[in-house]
């Protein structure tokens, strides 16, 4: 198998699938606390996600536009069922992705080594956005 370094320069800046996960569980242990096992992270939505922070407006937006087309509510709830076994462990459905997503964009991005290429929330739509039902929410009028 080809070192990172021998991989495709298109592609060889962007930051491992591991070091994109580790972000991802940090981002939801700070959002969660560190004693909520992952394996729950969708009941702790469920019971207290408006505790941790209420949605900002365009994050709002997104999510009753998920609720109320059916279509749409599809897609992102297929991507959950598209997403590899490791990302789905830990974001478990399109809430806690929103609640990420709210989270992310509330907070100045935190310096990481090794550096994450891009901005946060390239880190938490790479597995969603890359399935078939992600392409399709993203590029459905």
């Amino acid at each position: 198998m080809a070192s990172r370094e021998d991989a495709d320069p298109v592609t060889s800046w962007y930051p491992s699938r591991e070091l994109r996960l580790q972000f991802v569980e940090d981002i939801i242990k700070e959002m969660y606390g560190k004693e909520v096992a992952l394996e729950n992270i969708a009941f702790e939505e469920e019971r207290r996600g408006n505790e941790i922070s209420p949605y900002l407006p365009a994050v709002q937006e997104l999510s009753d536009m998920i609720d109320t087309d059916a279509r749409t509510y599809m897609y992102f709830n297929d991507m959950f069922t598209q997403v590899p076994p490791e990302y789905k462990m830990l974001v478990h459905n399109y809430k806690v992705l929103l609640r990420i997503i709210n989270f992310i964009l509330t907070m100045p991005p935190k310096f990481t080594t090794p550096v994450m290429a891009g901005v946060p929330i390239n880190a938490i739509l790479t597995w969603p956005m890359g399935t078939v039902a992600g392409y399709a929410a993203f590029m459905d009028d």
